[in-house]
């Protein structure tokens, strides 16, 4: 040969591989893993082998236009979402990457849905140095809200089959500022500032049967509960964040951690004053092939009031991003929140130079809404498992589509918003900040 007499075949020269076999234990295992995986890769599988079809016939070239990143400063982007209690919708974004400095950055966006929910927000993020102030205000209604009580243990129904949902209008506006300040390559610190006005009235007359006081009379007998009134106030409030990842959307490794405290005092006549505390870790880790990864999400939250009585609007409820996936928006709420998930992800079409991706995931939450930290118990907590697939651009995460089921319910959601790396620049993005989160 080339490389000179080849040897005969001997035991030196050949090497035989003997596969090594499950252990007892592993037996049993072997059917449902297979009765889980096998119809979840075909699935995902055959969800990539439609992409790449429609890659080949121009369409993701067409939709990378419409959605994709632009070839400019500025831009108009068409939102669509669907699920949950939105219902369908859609609108505009506009955007400028160089408004009035190289890197500032400016938003301007409009939603509305079937549902009657209407949003709409302006915010803008500007650059100095190691400083960074993020601008933003907005306003969002929505008509289909729900209650269902407070505290972990409401239910569906009470004992004789009757609901116990029950609707109203959940109408909100914010502006606020938040000047950030990084400290060191991973630290960074912020300060905000923000009024906030939260008001609840009636449903849509749709729904007017199912309206708060028809479901929960006895609520009118409260006049600090919040039905049919406004809360107004400013809220002072202080971040420590630090974040190791290296990418928006699609880090394989690093961890987020983020502690916050605000304070928030009415300037109506309510006389109402709380602090809110929220600490949150996220650990992104790396799997044994390449883009797979473990997406860990630990969040605790408490509000601690210190003077007059919190209109149930202001309480946490399972809302982007503590969202309880197998659950549709607002069903519980109280002073707490813990939610811990667990998401696995793995890509099923690889991005293309400034083009897009698609990851799929799979997930376990479980959470639940607390009056005091000695109220937790795993008896109360909510789980849901679910997945999805996440739309991944080369700027970052674009969208998301989601199953999630629970013992209560099925919901399907898609959405601009990520459940993990929430939190940058709220007030640009629009993020609703009532609760505080």
């Amino acid at each position: 040969s080339y490389w000179g007499p080849i040897p005969t075949e001997s035991d030196t020269t050949k090497q035989v591989y003997e596969a090594q076999g499950l252990a007892l234990w592993a037996y049993p295992l072997k059917v449902p893993y297979y009765a889980v995986v096998t119809p979840t890769g075909l699935f995902f599988d055959g969800v990539g082998a439609g992409v790449n079809a429609l890659q080949e016939s121009g369409v993701i070239y067409q939709l990378s236009q419409l959605f994709g990143p632009r070839q400019g400063p500025f831009g108009l982007l068409v939102n669509f979402q669907a699920g949950g209690l939105d219902g369908i919708g859609g609108g505009l974004t506009g955007v400028h990457d160089e408004f009035f400095g190289a890197d500032n950055r400016f938003k301007i966006r409009f939603f509305g849905s079937t549902n009657q929910t209407i949003k709409t927000h302006f915010g803008a993020i500007i650059p100095q140095g190691k400083n960074t102030w993020d601008f933003g205000a907005g306003y969002r209604v929505r008509p289909t809200a729900r209650y269902f009580g407070i505290g972990p243990d409401t239910k569906e129904e009470d004992e004789e089959g009757n609901g116990r949902e029950s609707h109203y209008t959940q109408e909100t506006t914010w502006a606020g500022v938040t000047l950030a300040r990084s400290l060191t390559d991973d630290l960074s610190a912020s300060a905000r500032v923000m009024f906030t006005a939260s008001g609840a009235r009636g449903p849509h007359e749709d729904e007017a049967d199912e309206a708060i006081d028809r479901v929960y009379p006895e609520v009118l007998n409260d006049p600090n509960f919040g039905y049919r009134d406004r809360s107004d106030g400013v809220g002072f409030g202080l971040r420590l964040m630090h974040d190791t990842t290296l990418e928006d959307g699609r880090p394989e490794s690093g961890n987020v951690y983020r502690v916050a405290a605000d304070y928030f005092t009415s300037v109506d006549e309510s006389k109402l004053g709380y602090w809110t505390y929220r600490a949150e870790a996220q650990q992104f880790l790396p799997l044994w092939f390449s883009s797979r990864s473990l997406a860990l999400r630990a969040v605790m939250a408490k509000i601690e009031v210190t003077d007059g009585d919190i209109p149930f609007q202001r309480l946490y409820t399972n809302d982007e991003p503590d969202l309880f996936r197998g659950y549709k928006d607002f069903r519980w709420r109280d002073l707490g929140l813990t939610s811990l998930t667990a998401e696995y992800r793995w890509p099923i079409w690889a991005n293309t130079p400034r083009g897009l991706g698609l990851d799929a995931n799979l997930f376990v939450e479980v959470g639940q809404v607390f009056d005091e930290f000695e109220s937790l118990a795993l008896r109360d907590m909510a789980t849901s498992i679910g997945g999805g697939i996440r739309l991944i651009g080369a700027n970052g995460f674009l969208g998301r589509f989601e199953v999630a089921t629970s013992d209560e319910e099925t919901v399907f959601r898609i959405k601009a918003d990520q459940i993990f790396q929430y939190d940058r620049s709220s007030f640009y993005h629009g993020r609703n900040p009532i609760p505080i989160r």
